[in-house]
């Protein structure tokens, strides 16, 4: 029933739906090697805002020892540390974190526009305040500030560098030290899922692989 004209009306019904209720946006996610579907949104008025990638690294892809030279350039002026050791220190992390988390994604387009203007305290604090494994939260510092953070055991905290900090193999050395600090933990696998050219070359440099699903959001 390809190709007679049912996905533009049931898109017509959502969209009339969505109109009687005051709404303002839509958003479609489609898998990328589903290109017809991905001609139907760009044909049905759609406009693409980025491909989030999913990547797959296995321990018995990573080393470390490439990376120890770039941790010894960078501990001249930053130190690296764990959200655990933070929480015992009594550094006052979950607001550092919130903060270098509002500074990452200023400017980051996003699939749903109402999600930019969202930066209320607690917003911001909620991704930090339950953290399942703060031994595995790994936090760059530079003296007392937060410039980067990441967990690859954590999910859904994602990788931030402050805008300051980037082009200096922050994430790639945070992410480096984390993976490994969980491999020697008894991680053997990892995911990862990034709409950010800049993070996909990052993980690819540690040793993560596209795994084949890539959804474009519109």
């Amino acid at each position: 029933h390809l190709r007679k004209g049912i996905g533009s009306q049931l898109l017509n019904i959502v969209e009339q739906d969505v109109t009687r209720a005051n709404g303002k946006y839509l958003q479609a996610r489609v898998f990328e090697d589903m290109p017809a579907s991905v001609s139907f949104a760009l044909a049905s008025g759609f406009a693409q805002v980025h491909v989030m990638r999913g990547m797959t690294l296995r321990a018995a892809d990573f080393c470390f020892d490439k990376w120890k030279g770039v941790g010894q350039q960078l501990s001249d002026r930053f130190a690296v540390t764990t959200l655990k050791k933070e929480l015992e220190s009594d550094a006052d992390p979950v607001d550092k974190l919130a903060q270098l988390y509002k500074l990452a994604r200023e400017g980051w387009p996003s699939p749903d526009p109402t999600w930019r203007i969202d930066d209320t305290p607690e917003t911001l604090r909620a991704p930090f305040t339950n953290i399942k494994d703060p031994e595995h939260f790994s936090i760059m510092k530079d003296g007392d500030e937060y410039i980067g953070f990441t967990s690859a055991r954590n999910a859904g905290t994602g990788t931030a560098v402050h805008p300051n900090y980037r082009n200096v193999s922050v994430a790639t050395y945070v992410k480096a030290f984390d993976i490994d600090r969980c491999i020697n933990d008894g991680d053997e696998h990892f995911e990862s899922a990034t709409a950010n050219p800049a993070m996909q070359r990052v993980n690819e440099k540690l040793g993560y692989r596209f795994n084949g699903l890539a959804e474009v959001r519109f």
